[in-house]
């Protein structure tokens, strides 16, 4: 039973590194095809966050593996990092989000059915 759940875990840790390998593919395609200004910082700030979580689940792929084998030296190492960088991950997540929340804080924009203030007489 142990095999079987070992087994289920290094076949998903294997579909998430790649499924995180090619979302940081795809971001880093459509933010070089954006303009230089703040909304490609925001989605590069996503890439740099999608890449640092990358790093962790990619320590815990090779975590897996090599716990498997019976290097437990190796296996506590890959696991130290996993959890350093998921850390790390989650502590960056805060600051991409207030990122995220606040853009397009700063332009006003009217409300719709108002116009511009009338003038001329007072009433």
């Amino acid at each position: 039973m142990e095999n079987i759940i070992t087994l289920i875990a290094q076949a998903s840790a294997t579909l998430t590194t790649l499924m995180g390998i090619a979302a940081l593919v795809l971001i880093f395609i459509a933010s070089s095809k954006l303009a230089k200004d703040e909304f490609r910082s925001m989605i590069l700030s996503t890439f740099w966050l999608v890449l640092i979580a990358l790093v962790g689940v990619t320590s815990m792929t090779i975590y897996h593996f090599v716990e498997d084998l019976g290097n437990y030296s190796l296996a506590e190492l890959t696991e130290n990092i996993w959890y350093a960088f998921m850390m790390i991950s989650l502590v960056f997540s805060c600051y991409v989000s207030q990122r995220i929340a606040s853009f397009g804080k700063r332009f006003r924009i009217a409300p719709l059915g108002r116009g511009p203030a009338k003038t001329g007489k007072k009433k």
